[in-house]
């Protein structure tokens, strides 16, 4: 259903994504999301006791990382899937026996743990296999304004993409735009009804030669909404400097009801590729994001999955993952997970974040 350029592209397409994304940059977090069971969110979002167990057993992915692209992403959810399954045995048992509300991230072989009392994770932490422990709210995010900010007057040119030398490269016979390149965005969400970007999304009508499909396209942990939304608008934001493509507003409102400023008047690409395609997951909900959320929706873009979170396809996972977020510290679950993003064959892009200019001031992952 995608099709996929060369990897000269590619690459040449990340390297702008992320001279833009470094300078963007934000953090997140983690709280806790709702829903029960082993696919659905985990926790309340008043309760920080949640917990992330990581296990010791993982594979090796330096052999699979040599498998002819395709190949390799089946491979590789294969693999993960099966160590998951055979070492977390114990503790699914122990936590079905305690009626707990669980989620398997086979990603990084953890599983997330809600309305975990101390005595629980002292058990889990005691058994056979088991890595580590990472438990509470570890991370903060660096918010987007919460209303959408339409200009006085429509932009004839971005002074960034000038600045990046993007708007020299388009100039040039033959230059790259995206074409063919599927980007997934991991954030607060999409608006995938953005006039920049609704075109772009891979899900809508006409996409794929048929109706709008969300499943495989949209992915939102949390369970609130089952097409591309974002209540926040930071994932909006990110998105557009991906992807954003030229606008010529038809109506004198944007959607949400705010005036379009630029009437009729046409609003140049404002994204970097913006001839890619794009798929979400919502990995933050706004102003912190969820460890194990962040984690379901990374393993997600690796193996994009139905609506009921099952059948994952290695097949659809994007060419160019966008991260625009940070923790404050590495933990194994998150290094695990970009570690098998790079094996699928991914091409990952990570904020450098907000802080700084002092040195060891970059947030994790990037």
């Amino acid at each position: 259903m995608s099709t996929r350029r060369s990897r000269a592209c590619r690459s040449t397409l990340v390297a702008l994504l992320g001279l833009f994304l470094s300078a963007l940059g934000v953090a997140a977090a983690c709280s806790a999301g709702d829903s029960s069971g082993p696919e659905g969110a985990v926790g309340d979002p008043g309760d920080e006791r949640f917990y992330v167990v990581v296990f010791e057993d993982y594979p090796e992915l330096d052999p699979i990382a040599e498998l002819p692209f395709d190949q390799r992403g089946r491979t590789l959810v294969d693999e993960l899937r099966a160590t998951a399954d055979r070492s977390q045995q114990e503790a699914r048992e122990l936590l079905d026996d305690e009626g707990a509300e669980y989620r398997t991230l086979w990603l990084s072989n953890a599983i997330a743990v809600c309305t975990c009392d101390q005595d629980l994770a002292d058990r889990l932490e005691g058994l056979d296999g088991v890595a580590e422990i990472v438990g509470g709210r570890d991370a903060i995010v660096e918010a987007a304004d919460d209303e959408p900010v339409f200009p006085g007057t429509a932009p004839t040119s971005s002074p960034a993409l000038d600045a990046l030398g993007v708007t020299a490269l388009r100039s040039a016979p033959g230059a790259p735009t995206g074409d063919g390149v599927t980007v997934g965005v991991v954030d607060t969400g999409v608006d995938a009804t953005h006039p920049a970007l609704a075109a772009g999304y891979r899900g809508a009508a006409g996409a794929q030669g048929g109706p709008v499909e969300h499943e495989r396209n949209w992915f939102d942990p949390y369970g609130v909404c089952d097409q591309p939304c974002d209540p926040q608008g930071h994932g909006t934001h990110v998105a557009s400097i991906a992807v954003g493509r030229a606008v010529t507003p038809t109506t004198p409102a944007a959607p949400g009801g705010a005036p379009w400023a630029g009437g009729s008047t046409a609003v140049p690409a404002v994204g970097v590729a913006p001839g890619a395609s794009w798929m979400a997951a919502r990995g933050c909900t706004g102003a912190v994001c969820d460890l194990d959320e962040l984690l379901a929706a990374l393993q997600f873009m690796v193996a994009p999955t139905d609506r009921d979170g099952g059948n994952p396809d290695a097949d659809l996972r994007p060419d160019v993952l966008v991260n625009s977020w940070g923790l404050r510290s590495p933990n194994l679950a998150l290094e695990r997970a970009q570690r098998a993003i790079e094996t699928s064959g991914i091409i990952p892009v990570a904020a450098a974040g907000n802080n700084g200019p002092e040195c060891g001031t970059v947030t994790t992952p990037g």
